[in-house]
């Protein structure tokens, strides 16, 4: 199963709502209202150094519409899911994605990347008025953790490889069967077959 990127609808509520009244009322309020138009595209670093405005001020605008789009999410329809994990920081931070693979969004974040992580993707499901037993497919990578996660919370869902991670595997195979062939046959030096 291959989807898109998902484009991420939380943002774009962003640029579609505008200021509560606390916050549009005042001078600056009026200039956050320009800077949030452009802050789910650019750094909040960079615009903090163009706007002057501190970051914390920029971030605490963004989770009061992240958290408002949140509160207006209905995974009713969701039947086939992508999970992946990405770093959140250097080093071991890390946070898991759930997207819905039939209308490109992101259902949920969380940290860590075990088991866990889909019990409470269960849960922000069945808050968001979605059925787990609705979930046909659960794509992602081949991580011992996903797979007893979905085991063990999603059990009628059938379980997708993502093709990434099945051509990762794959490549690395032939690779060791070059490099072990290439060490018993000296001949195939230089040919093209050895690398």
């Amino acid at each position: 199963m291959l989807a898109e990127s998902p484009r991420d609808p939380f943002l774009e509520v962003l640029q579609q709502k505008s200021l509560p009244p606390s916050t549009a009322s005042s001078a600056t309020g009026r200039s956050d209202r320009g800077r949030v138009g452009i802050s789910p595209t650019v750094n909040c670093r960079l615009s903090t150094a163009h706007g002057k405005e501190h970051d914390t001020r920029l971030w605490r605008v963004l989770d009061h519409y992240v958290d408002a789009a949140r509160q207006e999410a209905e995974f009713s329809a969701v039947t086939d899911v992508g999970v992946d994990e990405t770093s959140s920081k250097r080093g071991h931070n890390y946070v898991s994605l759930f997207v819905d693979l039939e209308a490109p969004r992101v259902l949920f974040v969380t940290e860590g990347k075990d088991a866990s992580t889909l019990e409470r993707f269960k849960t922000d499901l069945e808050v968001h008025q979605g059925d787990p037993s609705h979930i046909q497919e659960i794509c992602c990578d081949m991580s011992p953790a996903f797979i007893k996660g979905v085991e063990k919370h999603f059990p009628e869902a059938h379980l997708t490889f993502d093709k990434f991670h099945v051509l990762k595997i794959l490549n690395e195979a032939v690779d060791e069967v070059r490099r072990q062939e290439q060490q018993i046959r000296p001949e195939l030096k230089g040919t093209g077959i050895s690398g």
